[in-house]
């Protein structure tokens, strides 16, 4: 048999999982990432490389994987890693998927323990492990293990992927979240493993554009998922939100979200917080501020 096309090759290798990774100038961390699902013992998987418009050597790095007929490389102009993840899936082969940031890491096993978990809930659609987070600081790499919807720490079925319409590619922070929060919704069915799938690498660097992101998608969020989230979790993400806008003395939108979270449950922090938002020299002295308006 003479198969010279990608796609017609994985067909025949008949891949059960699609692992996608989407990346933009991971020259550091890429190489990492792409062994770890390489490694794996299990077999029957594809790897899809998504290149989210990259300038740097990560382009290269993907390529140098491509003699495995199990990977491929996928280009867009920079559109965000949603839309990347979105391209990733619609190419995919695998009844399920797994997306994997390109800083992380699969653990070992992962993948056979992700099948095994297929076969023995057969009626799941999606399977939940857990991640064990790796913290570098003052040369010592600080562990724990967590139960939180990240990439790497579930694996989705395609169909209940494609009916959900994918991820959200207005959001920039919080993606997988606001997606975990349509599962929910869909009350699709949800298995949870004992297991460690991945290796999360936590950044100490997010900087101000990542919390303007973050402003931004906690802003989406509430508004699209208003009649689904928990007052809990309404009162945390209007507690973020008011923090936030304190940074960019933005005094009369972080009164509206102290109050809000107030309104869902009382707390003396919050009501603290409020109080500063009320003199902006003080809260200048408090919280320090991020030049990056939202």
């Amino acid at each position: 048999m003479h198969l010279t096309d990608t796609q017609e090759i994985k067909k025949y290798l008949n891949p059960s999982i699609s692992i996608i990774i989407p990346f933009y100038n991971s020259e550091r961390t890429l190489e990492r990432t792409i062994k770890s699902v390489i490694s794996q013992d299990y077999p029957k998987w594809e790897l899809i490389l998504v290149d989210d418009g990259s300038t740097d050597e990560s382009v290269r790095i993907a390529n140098s994987f491509l003699e495995d007929k199990r990977v491929s490389y996928l280009y867009q102009s920079n559109r965000g890693v949603g839309a990347s993840r979105n391209l990733g899936a619609i190419k995919a082969c695998g009844d399920w998927l797994i997306f994997l940031d390109s800083d992380d890491e699969l653990s070992p096993n992962s993948l056979y323990n992700f099948q095994e978990a297929i076969i023995q809930k057969q009626d799941s659609e999606l399977i939940c492990a857990k991640v064990e987070c790796l913290e570098s600081k003052d040369s010592e790499i600080k562990i724990s293990k967590t139960s939180t919807f990240l990439a790497g720490s579930f694996c989705v079925n395609r169909r209940l992927f494609d009916r959900l319409g994918g991820y959200d590619v207005q959001l920039k922070f919080a993606e997988n979240t606001e997606f975990y929060f349509r599962i929910l919704e869909s009350k699709a069915k949800i298995y949870k493993v004992d297991f460690v799938s991945a290796f999360y690498h936590l950044q100490t660097d997010s900087g101000r554009k990542n919390l303007a992101y973050m402003t931004e998608s906690i802003e989406l969020i509430l508004k699209k998922h208003e009649h689904f989230l928990s007052n809990g979790i309404k009162f945390l993400y209007h507690q973020i939100l008011g923090v936030n806008y304190l940074r960019f003395r933005k005094f009369r939108d972080s009164r509206r979200n102290f109050k809000s979270a107030l309104g869902y449950r009382f707390h003396p922090l919050t009501l603290i917080r409020l109080t500063i938002s009320w003199v902006p020299p003080l809260a200048k002295l408090v919280y320090s501020s991020s030049s990056k308006s939202t």
